[in-house]
């Protein structure tokens, strides 16, 4: 069931290399909206799904890195903390309402993932056995806060997150939004590549045609020569030889 929160995560772009191609950069100053959809975070080119993706082209980023995404407010029981012993009745437990709360998961980057300049996932280890390979750990998750500085690779953000509208620092009208919809980028690029293909059928098509049109006054006169050739060697036979006979029974 789709979550109806209208809680939503602004991050601002604070800072990214200067190695990044001019065509894969990010416009400066940007904003990237995060709703209950959540948001994907690596350097992979996005493909369909259903979950936004940020695509950061940056070594340090892994193909999946980190992804944010909503915890729904829910009711929890609590027992009361006057009481000691664990044997406390049901009717001592408080209801506490835990609130819409985001949260950010590592999925076993090599490079990590900082918030407000800790890493919130260990770095990867290498597990000596029979076949060395690497282990690939995901983080806990970890709560985000209003104003939190977030580091993923070598590009850094500032989070803001409110209930409704954006503050003055991070009004959309102010920043270029990055879009993040997969599908919609998705559907433009295959757009696209089927536009290119329209294009080259085309080209093709009449390609074709155009060489069929030069090519048939040449059938036709071939084949009106040869015709005309065919009637003139009948009519030298006549001529020299007559006509043949036909038997009659």
């Amino acid at each position: 069931m789709a979550s109806t929160s209208t809680l939503s995560i602004r991050l601002i772009l604070v800072s990214q290399p200067e190695s990044v191609p001019n065509k894969s950069k990010l416009p400066e100053n940007c904003l990237i909206v995060v709703d209950a959809k959540g948001l994907l975070v690596g350097r992979d080119r996005p493909k369909f799904s259903s979950t936004p993706r940020l695509r950061l082209v940056d070594l340090a980023v892994s193909r999946l890195h980190c992804q944010l995404y909503l915890e729904p407010g829910h009711q929890t029981m609590t027992r009361n903390s006057n009481f000691v012993f664990d044997n406390v009745p049901e009717d001592d437990e408080l209801a506490v309402w835990c609130p819409d709360k985001y949260y950010i998961i590592d999925h076993g980057s090599t490079h990590g993932t900082f918030l407000n300049g800790f890493r919130i996932n260990l770095p990867k280890f290498v597990l000596f056995n029979i076949k060395h390979r690497i282990i690939q750990e995901f983080s806990k998750p970890q709560a985000l806060g209003h104003l939190d500085n977030l580091r993923i690779g070598n590009h850094e953000f500032v989070i803001h997150i409110h209930s409704e509208w954006g503050c003055n620092d991070c009004l959309m009208s102010d920043h270029v939004v990055v879009n993040t919809d997969v599908n919609a980028e998705f559907v433009q690029r295959r757009f696209e590549a089927e536009k290119l293909k329209r294009e080259q059928e085309n080209k093709i098509w009449y390609k074709n045609i155009t060489r069929l049109n030069e090519e048939l006054p040449n059938q036709r006169k071939k084949g009106r020569l040869e015709k005309e050739r065919r009637l003139e060697n009948q009519r030298m036979k006549e001529y020299y030889f007559g006509k043949k006979k036909t038997r009659t029974g």
